[in-house]
């Protein structure tokens, strides 16, 4: 939860040369560690794309 109690909503997409599944494992450990949730998914044009 950010400061002061609020929520934030970000969604955002990964370009560039990305490991499949690796990639998002990585940042599900790190979503954890920050108390972050959403999904990540690769999308057809070959980036990676984190939605909450």
């Amino acid at each position: 939860m950010a400061e002061g109690g609020n929520l934030v909503s970000v969604d955002f997409e990964v370009f560039g040369k990305v490991q499949g599944v690796f990639f998002r494992r990585y940042t599900q450990k790190k979503a954890k560690e920050l108390h972050i949730v959403g999904w990540v998914m690769n999308t057809h044009r070959g980036t990676v794309l984190w939605d909450n």
